[in-house]
């Protein structure tokens, strides 16, 4: 089962979306949906990555001196020592934000050809206007019952709050 984990309480069988999305709409379809589905999983990757460094350097600049020393020390005295350091934690950080960030229009585009809102009458016309909030509208208007839920609990998941900003 290739899955994808969205946070503790919603999990995302890929495989069988697709499997879904082909029985329903056809293997044109379910091309369209696949061509989101490697990307998606590689920007959860990337900014778990970015995360972890972050962490790891934190860990060993900071967090290893804070025994011997105060943090005011380490930042006043040793601050030149750091720079190259704290470089590479802030591309890590807006790496892992940006990695954040494009999960959410990639999951609004998978999610836009897994229910073929492409294919109704209403389909969102410009690729650009296709994001979680113009996706999420559609699922209300046409009804998408079994995954309205599921979407509804990512609208009001912290995460995604704080992606939308």
């Amino acid at each position: 089962m290739v899955e994808a984990v969205l946070n503790d309480n919603l999990r995302w069988d890929i495989n069988e979306t697709r499997g879904l999305v082909e029985l329903r709409f056809g293997i044109a379809q379910r091309e369209k949906f696949n061509a989101y589905v490697k990307p998606f999983n590689h920007r959860l990757y990337h900014a778990s990555y970015h995360f972890q460094e972050i962490q790891r350097l934190l860990r060993e600049v900071i967090d290893d001196k804070l025994v011997e020393k105060d943090i005011v020390e380490i930042l006043l005295v040793e601050f030149d020592s750091f720079l190259p350091t704290l470089i590479k934690i802030e591309a890590h950080m807006i790496a892992c934000a940006q990695s954040t960030h494009s999960v959410n229009d990639i999951f609004a585009h998978a999610a836009y050809f897994a229910l073929g809102i492409n294919l109704t009458e209403n389909r969102i016309k410009a690729a650009k206007d296709i994001n979680f909030k113009n996706v999420m509208n559609k699922i209300l208007e046409e009804n998408f019952s079994d995954i309205r839920n599921s979407m509804m609990q990512l609208l009001d998941h912290d995460l995604y709050k704080n992606l939308e900003n």
